[in-house]
């Protein structure tokens, strides 16, 4: 496939190679590209614990809902412009946003909490007592 490059910065040419070479590599290398919020999650024996990166949100625009094993974060993120100044560069979209991750193990939705703080989202989602590994 031929690729035609028309960049006006070096910033294009840098976003035109890292497209063209997005999919190789095997996954763990790869970012998916445009995921929002960024998720980092952990697990241990007795729960799930999910951080996102939700910078400039309000607490009352984050929607967060389980069903089973999955797990969805829902908003509508839109940076405040502010100033009647021109606008040199837009890199922050304004858009709704949906999340979904299917976590290891069904979720027992009463008891998982959330905290929201300095614009990272953490949601801790315990294991059901019935799937947690026991000692006899």
């Amino acid at each position: 496939m031929l690729y035609q490059l028309a960049p006006t910065s070096l910033f294009d040419v840098f976003e035109e190679v890292e497209r063209m070479f997005s999919d190789l590599g095997p996954p763990e290398w790869r970012m998916r590209r445009g995921a929002f919020p960024a998720v980092n999650v952990q697990t241990n024996k007795k729960e799930a614990v999910v951080s996102a990166e939700l910078p400039g949100m309000k607490q009352e625009e984050i929607e967060i809902s389980t069903l089973g094993d999955t797990l969805t974060i829902r908003g509508n993120r839109c940076p405040d412009v502010q100033g009647q100044g021109e606008q040199l560069r837009r890199e922050r979209s304004c858009s709704a946003f949906t999340r979904t991750l299917t976590l290891p193990f069904p979720v027992a939705a009463d008891s998982a909490t959330a905290t929201y703080r300095n614009g990272v989202l953490t949601i801790r989602l315990q294991r059901p007592i019935e799937q947690q590994p026991r000692r006899i």
